[in-house]
C-alpha cells in the first residue's frame, strides 16, 4: 500500500469513527429531551436516526408509536415494525418487548411459539427476566421441567426475588421435581432476605 493509500485508508476510517460518534452524541441529546419528560422533542430527533438504522433510536421510536397506539393516536403496526428492525439487529430491550408481546397474544408481535424460542434466547444470554419467564411459560410443562429448574436456579442465583421465592416453595413442598429439601429451602429463604449478592 502506498503512502497516499495510507492516509485515506485512516482518514475513512476516521469519517466513520466520527459519524458514530456524532450519531450517538444526537441520540444521547434525544434521550435527555426523553429523560426530562419532553418526549414529542425526543421522538423528532430520535426518527431519524432510527431511520438511519440506529437500534437504540429504533427501539425507542418503536416504543413511543406503541404508546401512541394506545390511545388511538398512531399505528401498533408500525411500532412493532421499528421494534423489529431494533431486535433483529439484537436490542435487548426490542428482543424482550416483542417476546413479552407474543407471549400475551399480540399478534402483530409474533406468536406463542416465537415467544418461547426468544425468551429461551435471552436467558441463555443471561437476562434475569427472561429467564424467569422461562420458568413460567414452562411450569405447566412437566417434560420440560429439567430446563424450568435449570432457568429458576439461574434467575435465583442473580437474585430474582420471584424466583427465589418459587424455588424456596419447590424445594419445601418437593414441586418442580425438586427433592423435599428443608436445608436447601431455608438455604434460600436465608440469601432471600440477605439480599441479590450476599
Amino acid at each position: 500500500m502506498t503512502r497516499l493509500g495510507g492516509y485515506v485508508l485512516v482518514g475513512l476510517i476516521v469519517l466513520v469513527l466520527q459519524g458514530c460518534s456524532e450519531q450517538q452524541a444526537q441520540y444521547n441529546a434525544a434521550l435527555r429531551f426523553y429523560y426530562d419528560g419532553e418526549v414529542q422533542e425526543a421522538y423528532r430527533r430520535m426518527l431519524p436516526l432510527a431511520q438511519a438504522g440506529m437500534p437504540d433510536a429504533q427501539f425507542h421510536v418503536g416504543l413511543e408509536v406503541l404508546k401512541a397506539s394506545v390511545s388511538g393516536r398512531a399505528d401498533a403496526q408500525q411500532g412493532y415494525r421499528w421494534m423489529r428492525l431494533a431486535a433483529e439487529k439484537g436490542h435487548l430491550g426490542a428482543r424482550y418487548l416483542l417476546a413479552d408481546q407474543a407471549a400475551k397474544g399480540v399478534r402483530m408481535a409474533g406468536n406463542p411459539a416465537y415467544a418461547l424460542e426468544e425468551f429461551g434466547r435471552l436467558a441463555e444470554e443471561g437476562l434475569v427476566p427472561a429467564q424467569w419467564r422461562m420458568v413460567v411459560m414452562l411450569e405447566a410443562d412437566p417434560g420440560r421441567w429439567p430446563e424450568l429448574r435449570r432457568w429458576l436456579q439461574a434467575a435465583a442465583e442473580q437474585g430474582h426475588k420471584a424466583a427465589q421465592t418459587r424455588l424456596i416453595q419447590a424445594y419445601a413442598a418437593g414441586e418442580l421435581g425438586f427433592p423435599v429439601d428443608a436445608a436447601r429451602a431455608t438455604y434460600w429463604r436465608d440469601r432471600q432476605k440477605g439480599g441479590a449478592f450476599r
